[in-house]
């Protein structure tokens, strides 16, 4: 049995087996690619030793991250219209768990011991979607 709890324990999933994932993620997932090459790209190719080169690293990073989160939003917020339309829920545990298990295994298999954080940022992420898909349903129904 596979159970994640974030940090503050907000989200506790359990389930008999692995989460699902549409895909194997491995080392050669374009994911994981993508990954080591936003590190490789924002350090140039070195190894910095500077705290002041770390920071600015990350600070590239979270732009990028920033990017993706937007477009992931837009991308939630266009699918809670729909179910909104549709008359569906806004919750699909099924759907929410394989999310979940996907980016965490993803996490995984890049390493850096990141799979607990990434576990929180995708409930938090899931969290804000069900809060679009109330605003979308306040605003069909006035």
């Amino acid at each position: 049995m596979t159970q994640l709890v974030n940090e503050i324990g907000e989200l506790s999933l359990t389930w008999p087996e692995e989460p699902k994932a549409d895909t194997i993620i491995e080392a050669g997932h374009p994911a994981v690619l993508l990954g080591e090459q936003i590190l490789n790209g924002v350090l140039n190719g070195n190894d910095p030793t500077e705290l002041g080169d770390w920071r600015e690293a990350i600070d590239e990073i979270d732009l990028l991250l920033a990017g993706v989160v937007a477009a992931r939003v837009a991308a939630t917020e266009k699918v809670g219209r729909l179910k909104v339309e549709q008359g569906i829920s806004a919750v699909d545990t099924e759907r929410e768990r394989t999310v979940i298990g996907r980016a965490s295994l993803a996490a995984e298999v890049i390493g850096a011991g990141v799979r607990p954080e990434v576990t929180a940022l995708m409930s938090a992420l899931i969290r804000a979607a069900h809060s679009q898909y109330n605003v979308a349903r306040r605003a069909v129904s006035t």
